[in-house]
């Protein structure tokens, strides 16, 4: 056969003749700190086929995507990756024994006589495939990255081809770090939560398949549970499978596929793959190392103190950082000139693991830590320099100018036209909150343009 199965959450596996390829294989254990749990089994024929694939893609290091319990399964394969500023995972994989090879940007890579990949690397450290087959079929598998300049060129390149999937991140937003809280303790709920909800998965489905190009709509990198007893109240923000043909119009330009499914590119058909859906038991975080009631230790505070230390570009926008941890209070000075700040109130064990593994971002996608923004900051304003320091490897803002020369300089047209939306973007929420009438439509317009 050519073509490809999906499964698990966001696993391609691409075959020509035999398994060729697996994209982010999560395949056993759990996530984000025994947060995340896998949703639907992943059926015995497919296990044997990712078994047999030569080849493992790893689009970013958030670990339903690089499971470490998963790699372990598939030693000896070659991992490819795009590559990118800091080139950490790279390291760290090939410092474990992996072999690894980086792809260049932009570039076919020829798997097979009739299969050939492109990898496209942003500035966020996400990076997207673009799988052909037989020069006829273009697979975007898009993950869970959004345009940082690369749209134009994906979109281009989609008009060559006469079949193009569209493999990308969709649902309410749960993943989009949702456990947030006013400062007088009360939950916010994010109002793009309650738009997609009312809208209807479906109608962005359509939408995302008019901005790409794409024919075919394949749901994707969605599926999974919270099992923790602490993050199980986010299961209510996840969509159900039911809700993905919400809103998606009746037309005969673009069709929306089931999540799980084998496409054979010689007889054309598509068939739905139809895996067990997983049920949990809710585990209690101390069960997970991750006990509430204890403090800090005095070797744990030098040790935070350092990590936020190492973090410079956090004093452009807050002034302090707050740790709530085992009922304690530390407060960490990052900044003086900028008024906001941020409490994290957290489990000291998940805490101590994010700052010696420095992958913090995994914390806020766990929905368990609660996130409690001062003083006008935003998520942006801690997260982007937590990321940059983790996984760019970034450590001052000359280091961070040529950090993001690295990524312009592969979409100059397109990085220039993302920089200016995203400043319109923050602009226009600095003068009217996220959620109001004004920012809804010009959400709207602008993904109106795009679709044309």
């Amino acid at each position: 056969m050519l073509g490809f199965e999906t499964v698990g959450n966001a696993t391609v596996v691409v075959h020509d003749g035999k398994p060729l390829l697996v994209t982010d294989p999560w395949l056993q254990g759990g996530a984000y700190f025994g947060s995340w749990a896998m949703s639907h089994e992943i059926p015995p024929d497919q296990r044997g086929h990712i078994a047999a694939c030569r080849y493992v893609w790893i689009s970013h290091g958030h670990p339903d995507h690089l499971s470490g319990e998963s790699l372990e399964l598939l030693r000896g394969k070659k991992i490819l990756l795009a590559d990118h500023a800091g080139s950490r995972i790279a390291r760290d994989l090939r410092e474990l024994g992996f072999d690894v090879q980086v792809l260049p940007s932009k570039r076919w890579l020829t798997l097979s006589p009739r299969v050939r990949v492109q990898t496209l690397p942003d500035y966020n450290q996400d990076s997207i495939l673009l799988i052909e087959l037989d020069r006829e079929v273009l697979i975007q598998n898009i993950n869970d990255a959004h345009d940082r300049g690369w749209w134009p060129y994906v979109r281009r390149l989609a008009r060559g081809y006469p079949e193009v999937f569209l493999l990308r991140i969709n649902g309410w937003g749960d993943a989009t770090m949702i456990n947030l809280f006013a400062e007088d303790g009360s939950r916010l709920i994010p109002p793009h939560l309650i738009e997609r909800k009312q809208q209807g998965v479906g109608a962005l489905f359509y939408e995302q398949a008019r901005v790409f190009g794409a024919d075919v709509v394949v749901p994707f990198s969605s599926m999974h549970q919270y099992q923790r007893r602490d993050s199980a109240w986010a299961n209510d923000w996840i969509a159900p499978l039911e809700d993905y043909r919400e809103g998606f119009p009746r037309q005969d330009q673009v069709a929306l596929t089931e999540p799980y499914i084998r496409y054979d590119h010689g007889t054309g058909e598509l068939q739905a793959l139809d895996p067990r859906a997983l049920s949990v038991e809710l585990r209690d975080p101390a069960e997970l190392g991750d006990d509430w009631s204890v403090p800090l230790e005095e070797g744990d505070i030098r040790a935070v103190r350092d990590y936020f230390a190492r973090r410079p570009l956090l004093e452009q926008r807050l002034r302090f950082v707050r740790l709530v941890v085992g009922g304690k209070e530390l407060t960490v000075d990052v900044g003086r000139s900028a008024e906001g700040g941020v409490t994290f109130e957290l489990p000291r064990g998940s805490l101590m693991q994010a700052i010696e593994w420095e992958v913090f971002d995994d914390l806020f996608i766990g929905n368990y830590m609660k996130t409690t923004l001062h003083g006008g900051a935003s998520l942006k304003d801690v997260m982007a320099p937590l990321l940059y320091g983790d996984n760019g490897r970034v450590s001052s803002r000359e280091e961070l100018q040529d950090y993001m020369k690295t990524y312009r300089r592969l979409y100059p047209a397109g990085f220039l036209r993302h920089a200016l939306v995203d400043q319109v973007k923050d602009r226009v929420r600095q003068v009217d909150p996220e959620g109001s009438p004004l920012v809804r439509a010009a959400r709207k317009l602008y993904r109106g343009v795009r679709a044309l």
